[in-house]
């Protein structure tokens, strides 16, 4: 669906119908959880952890795919109250590792609207994070990688924690990059004012990270992407700017230039059309 089409699906009604089936689906799930305990006489736990059906799962795909490089329909999602649903639903399913992709990447969708920001706050996002960040599998880690970068970009012109930067960055030195696809993007547009953001050296880490991932796992998917938002220009900006600075990341400029090689060949195609075009 196109960006357009996503707007018209998610209306308010249908966004609070769809956080209305959660919760639904969540106290069932809760219900279920409390009566098999009984039947087996045992003790209730205070906090049980609930494993999601594919109705949950479902649902909150949808809400993801909705909300990707949707302003409108994150601002829909924030003002229907979704995201303290999702603070509780974080807490009944922490071993759920379906669920909980689903969630952080959603929320990493609401992280990069500059003015809903401020929603993320509210449901206690930075101890979550820095608990997902070493304690989660590489699908969420890398959501709450991103949903920091993005917290932390907002702050460029204000005081940093320089050890929660620091904590990030050796999170990210960690991650093996997967041979499977971890994330997919409508674009990479979302990236673009991290990657430039030599400020705070981290952002501009995990978003090479994040490019550099997508491109060596599923370059076929973004052939035009590549292409329409010149990304090899831009990687091998960033690549000699690298190189030639005073504060040099030997981390980033590894990543930078694995990147340049994986886009070589469309970048020496797209010139050899243009040339052919031209003649």
């Amino acid at each position: 669906l196109t960006v357009e089409e996503c707007t018209k699906l998610a209306s308010i009604i249908n966004i609070h119908c769809l956080l209305q089936l959660i919760e639904h689906r969540v106290n069932r799930l809760q219900t279920m959880e409390n009566i098999q305990n009984h039947a087996s006489e045992q003790p209730l736990e205070h906090n049980p952890q609930l494993t999601g059906d594919e109705t949950l799962r479902f649902c909150l795909s949808l809400l993801w795919n909705l909300t990707d490089e949707n302003p409108i329909v994150c601002e829909r999602f924030v003002h229907c109250n979704g995201l303290q649903l999702f603070q509780r639903l974080i807490h009944l399913f922490s071993t759920d590792t379906i669920i909980l992709t689903k969630i952080l990447g959603l929320l990493s969708n609401i992280s990069e609207v500059s003015h809903l920001i401020m929603y993320l706050y509210s449901i206690e996002i930075i101890p979550l994070i820095q608990k997902f960040l070493t304690d989660a599998i590489i699908d969420i880690a890398f959501s709450a990688a991103g949903i920091l970068a993005h917290l932390l970009f907002q702050q460029i012109n204000h005081e940093l924690n320089l050890e929660l930067c620091q904590y990030m960055r050796n999170a990210i030195l960690t991650w093996k990059n997967p041979d499977r696809n971890i994330v997919t993007y409508r674009s990479f547009k979302p990236f673009l004012p991290l990657l430039h953001c030599t400020q705070i050296p981290v952002i501009q880490l995990w978003a090479v990270w994040a490019i550099h991932h997508v491109c060596s796992t599923d370059r076929a998917r973004y052939i035009r992407i590549i292409r329409e938002e010149k990304l090899y220009d831009l990687i091998q900006k960033l690549y000699f700017d690298q190189i030639s600075s005073d504060h040099c990341d030997k981390f980033t400029i590894q990543l930078l230039n694995s990147t340049l090689h994986l886009l070589e060949p469309y970048h020496l195609n797209n010139h050899e059309n243009s040339s052919a075009v031209a003649s």
